[in-house]
């Protein structure tokens, strides 16, 4: 089957860090760029509510109490 959809998003995010810092911006810059950018094509691609149910999602989970790895490989 290949690599996993987490393992390319990954390998995705690490190229966008590098690749910005050697135009002088910052990781944080990077991924706060990769957010919008996802966001907006989430939205495209899927509705409003998928983006809105998927960002709602992440953000009830970011103190690391449920384990999403599990759920996501469901």
């Amino acid at each position: 089957m290949g690599a996993g959809k987490y393992t390319i998003a990954r390998e995705v995010i690490d190229k966008a860090i590098v690749d910005g810092r050697e135009h002088g911006w910052e990781p944080e810059d990077m991924l706060v760029a990769l957010i919008v950018s996802s966001v907006e094509q989430l939205k495209a691609t899927s509705g409003v509510q998928i983006a809105h149910q998927a960002l709602k999602y992440e953000l009830d989970n970011l103190g690391g109490n449920v384990d999403t790895q599990f759920l996501r490989s469901r």
